[in-house]
């Protein structure tokens, strides 16, 4: 049985907690819309004057603002396009993934709409740097 007053305390706490945790992790609280709901956008730049590289970029929109991307680093093998890095903006925040498995470190943490622009524009300048040092 909870008694009078607990129940806020209670409440007040687990506020605390998670509030902490968004903290510690760099994470915001931000949700895009469904993708269903969104203008897709996807293009193709050419990372090297060879063309074995290449950034793929898929952007969705929603009342005209950018609401979630991803912009994947890709290298030509004898078969195929193989993506070895992207970076994206899920989980209330934007980051990278790399081949080693490493736990994505935070680009920027996402608490509104337009913290995604702002993140993409972060994004792209860290994603030509390792286009960079993937063509070397």
């Amino acid at each position: 049985m909870i008694r009078r007053g607990q129940q806020g305390r209670r409440q007040l706490r687990r506020a605390e907690r998670e509030t902490a945790k968004r903290i510690e992790t760099n994470h915001g609280s931000y949700s895009p819309p469904d993708r269903a709901d969104c203008y897709t956008k996807q293009w193709i730049t050419p990372g090297d004057d060879a063309y074995r590289l290449r950034l793929q970029t898929i952007t969705w929109r929603h009342q005209g603002r950018l609401t979630d991307f991803v912009i994947n680093a890709q290298v030509l093998t004898a078969i195929e396009w193989e993506t070895v890095e992207y970076i994206d903006c899920c989980h209330g925040h934007c980051h990278p993934h790399t081949r080693n498995d490493e736990s994505p470190r935070s680009i920027a943490p996402l608490n509104c709409v337009d913290d995604v622009q702002h993140a993409y524009t972060a994004a792209v300048a860290l994603i030509h740097d390792r286009l960079r040092i993937i063509g070397t």
